[in-house]
């Protein structure tokens, strides 16, 4: 499936605040060593995949334990729903 226009203009728009983030964050430190910036840079970024894979993760066990209660407690009729 192809990518519409209105994503690719988010993606670029996405991109540019990243680097203009990057650059106030270099600025405002005073020192403009790529290194360690790319070094901090990426670390984070690992730290935010883990975190999304860690929700994930929880909300397919979650899902998983609603619908094994699902099959074992059929719905009757007439029960209140929630209860």
């Amino acid at each position: 499936m192809p990518i519409g226009i209105t994503w690719k203009y988010g993606i670029a728009a996405g991109a540019g605040v990243a680097v203009g983030l990057l650059g106030v964050v270099l600025l405002s430190r005073g020192s403009v060593n790529p290194k360690k910036s790319c070094a901090a840079l990426s670390s984070r970024c690992v730290d935010i995949k883990d975190r999304a894979a860690a929700t994930v993760e929880t909300a397919k066990e979650n899902s998983g334990c609603i619908a094994a209660k699902a099959r074992r407690e059929p719905v009757r009729k007439g029960q209140a729903q929630g209860s």
